[in-house]
């Protein structure tokens, strides 16, 4: 290789670990190295959000979904009612219920003109109308099949 081709060379070799060594210190100092790291990493990440006119953003996975939750609340009175051995039609006034009991003391935003949101009936409907079926069954009535390997 000649020298044109040859990767340049660094004037200095970069220096890779702790000052002072860690084996010589102590526990307390080793506590106090930690927390004025963090401190220094804090005051960084303030001044790099400052530097870059960022603005903090709501994290939309805990944001109100009143469906959502109304969903939930069905799911699990239709789970009760199975563990309680209930007809078809008693866990669909369960789940009606306790649907309209969530709504209307945790979620009132979500009842319009008095009734629950459409989504959240048809989804209570339609696990009454599954609610006897075994799961082979609805893997089958929703088309779920099981690929089968061509040799």
């Amino acid at each position: 290789m000649s020298e044109s081709t040859a990767a340049p060379q660094t004037e200095q070799p970069v220096q890779v670990g702790v000052s002072p060594a860690i084996d010589t210190m102590t526990v307390e100092e080793v506590v106090a190295a930690i927390v004025e790291t963090e401190k220094m990493f804090f005051a960084l990440y303030r001044r790099y959000h400052e530097l870059s006119n960022t603005v903090d953003v709501e994290d939309k996975r805990l944001a109100f979904k009143p469906f959502r939750n109304l969903k939930v609340s069905a799911v699990r009175s239709f789970g009760w009612a199975k563990k309680a051995g209930c007809t078809a039609k008693e866990a669909y006034e369960r789940a009606l219920a306790a649907t309209w009991t969530s709504a209307s003391g945790r979620y009132p935003a979500s009842i319009v003109d008095g009734k629950l949101p459409d989504d959240v009936v048809a989804y209570i409907e339609k696990e009454y109308a599954e609610y006897n079926l075994t799961p082979a069954q609805k893997k089958a009535k929703h088309g779920r099949k099981k690929k089968i390997a061509k040799n």
